[in-house]
């Protein structure tokens, strides 16, 4: 760790928070997990290779193997999982668990399930093409009032009463 001015940070495991200069309060397990990390404060990596790219992104909790791994300086983003988030470099405020989700760099989406990617900001996604989250129903309503998501990688409107 090259520390100079940051203070209350933790890294274990090999080259953890290497990079650190004035980042605070970060939390780094995992053989890589945040290792390039200077600015950035507040983070959490648990996992080998965890935000291993991140800068200056603050608020960031990447949990699993390559969580976040491209985060350069996204805030404010949840990822937990296997490969969870890891093209994302800018995007923030996005939480997203399972197996090889992704966001796109887009923000402020619940991404959910196997394979799920939000395609535009401010999304809500379950599932993917590839693997299915739950079954969908059609029936007549009447009301204007509906909640736009993606759902097993196709776009539902779910209605709002």
């Amino acid at each position: 760790m090259t520390l100079s001015t940051g203070n209350d940070n933790t890294a274990v495991g090999n080259s953890a928070l290497r990079d650190n200069t004035t980042g605070q309060r970060n939390t780094a397990i995992g053989l890589q997990s945040l290792r390039n990390n200077t600015t950035g404060s507040y983070n959490t990596a648990n996992g080998y290779n965890s935000l291993i790219a991140n800068l200056s992104g603050d608020e960031n909790a990447g949990f699993g193997y390559f969580s976040l791994a491209a985060n350069t300086t996204g805030i404010n983003n949840t990822a937990v999982g296997t490969s969870c988030l890891t093209a994302n470099t800018s995007g923030s405020n996005n939480t997203s668990v399972g197996y090889n989700t992704s966001s796109g760099n887009f923000s402020g989406s619940l991404i959910l399930g196997r394979d799920a990617t939000a395609t535009a900001n401010n999304q809500c996604v379950f599932g993917s093409a590839g693997t299915v989250a739950g079954t969908v129903a059609a029936e007549v309503n009447a009301s204007a009032n509906v909640w736009n998501v993606i759902i097993n990688g196709v776009a539902r409107k779910i209605l709002l009463a």
